[in-house]
C-alpha cells in the first residue's frame, strides 16, 4: 500500500509504516475511500501511542479500549469527531485487536461493539494488583477485579457482597451472592478462584467483602474509584465483566447465563450474540 501522511514527519512515520499498513490491509477495507479514512485515523492513533503513551508496537498493546478512550478524548473536540474516532478505531480493534470476533469485521451493526480485554492485558492486570501499596490494597484490588472478571459483578453491585457472600466448599468451588435489584448466586471461574485466597484466610463476617472502612454506598464507590484509578494496566470493571459474559456465552444454557448475569430478560444477550460460535466452548 502506497501512502504517506500529510503534516507527518518523514522520520516518525518510518518506524510505524509498516505496521499501520500491515494493519489496514489485514482488516481488508471494502474500499479505498475506506482504507484512505482508516489509515488516516490510524496513523495519527499509533504516533501518539508510541511517542507520548511508549506503547510497545504491538496489537495487543495498542488496540484495546482503554487506550483508544484516552486517545479520543484528548484529541476530539466535537461530538461529531469523537464519533468518527471512535467508529473508526474500534472497527479496528475488533478485527485486528484481540477481541472474540478478530478474524472478521462484527455483524452486529448499529450495536455497540462489546469489547473485552485479552490475555496478555488480564496479566497486565495481575502485575498491576501485586505492586498495590499495602497488603490491604493488594487484597481489595484482588477481590474486586475477581468479583467482575470472575463473576461478572457489576461495579454498582460491589457494595452488596459482604465477606460471607463468598463461599467456597471443599472441592474448591467458589461462589458468590450479589445482592441488589438483580439478586443471584453466582458460579465464579474456576481461574479465578485463586483472587478471593486471601480474602478466605479471613473469618467469615457480614462487613463489606473489601474496603471495609466505608460505612456507606458513596464512601465505597469513591475508595473504589480512588484504589483501581488510571489507565491500563488499572482495571476496567467494565471491561471485566465483559470478558466474563462472553466466555460464559460458550458454557452456560441461556436462562443460566441470563440469571447470572443479572440481566432481567434474554434480550439484553442480543449485542452477544455475534461473538458466539456455534458448536465452540471454553469450558
Amino acid at each position: 500500500m502506497q501512502y504517506f501522511p500529510a503534516r507527518t514527519n518523514t522520520a516518525l512515520w518510518h518506524p510505524i509504516r509498516h505496521f499501520v499498513t500491515r494493519a489496514i490491509l489485514d482488516y481488508r477495507p471494502n474500499t479505498v475511500h475506506v482504507a484512505r479514512s482508516l489509515i488516516s485515523v490510524l496513523t495519527g492513533y499509533v504516533l501518539w501511542a508510541v511517542h507520548e503513551m511508549h506503547a510497545p508496537l504491538e496489537r495487543d498493546d495498542l488496540f484495546y479500549p482503554m487506550m483508544i478512550r484516552r486517545y479520543i478524548r484528548g484529541i476530539a473536540r466535537t461530538e461529531s469527531s469523537k464519533q468518527t474516532y471512535e467508529s473508526a478505531l474500534y472497527r479496528l480493534a475488533n478485527v485486528l485487536g484481540g477481541l472474540p470476533d478478530k478474524d472478521r469485521p462484527p455483524s452486529a451493526r448499529g450495536l455497540t461493539p462489546v469489547r473485552t480485554y485479552t490475555n496478555r492485558q488480564l496479566a497486565d492486570i495481575d502485575g498491576w494488583i501485586a505492586v498495590r501499596k499495602t497488603p490491604t490494597k493488594r487484597r481489595d484490588a484482588s477481590v474486586i477485579v475477581g468479583l467482575a472478571g470472575g463473576a461478572g459483578v457489576r461495579s454498582s453491585e460491589m457494595p452488596t457482597i459482604r465477606q460471607n457472600s463468598l463461599q467456597r466448599d471443599a472441592q474448591g468451588r467458589t461462589t458468590v451472592s450479589v445482592g441488589g435489584r438483580n439478586a443471584r448466586t453466582v458460579d465464579v471461574l474456576p481461574a479465578w478462584s485463586s483472587y478471593f485466597d486471601d480474602l478466605f484466610l479471613e473469618p467469615s463476617d457480614d462487613l463489606t467483602a473489601v474496603l471495609k472502612g466505608t460505612t456507606t454506598v458513596t464512601g465505597f464507590s469513591n475508595a473504589m474509584n480512588r484504589l483501581i484509578k488510571g489507565p491500563h494496566p488499572a482495571p476496567d470493571l467494565t471491561l471485566l465483566r465483559e470478558t466474563w459474559l462472553l466466555h460464559t456465552l460458550h458454557t452456560l444454557p441461556v436462562a443460566d447465563l441470563v440469571h447470572q448475569a443479572g440481566f432481567a430478560t434474554a434480550a439484553s444477550l442480543t449485542r452477544y450474540m455475534p461473538y458466539l460460535t456455534p458448536g465452540v466452548t471454553n469450558r
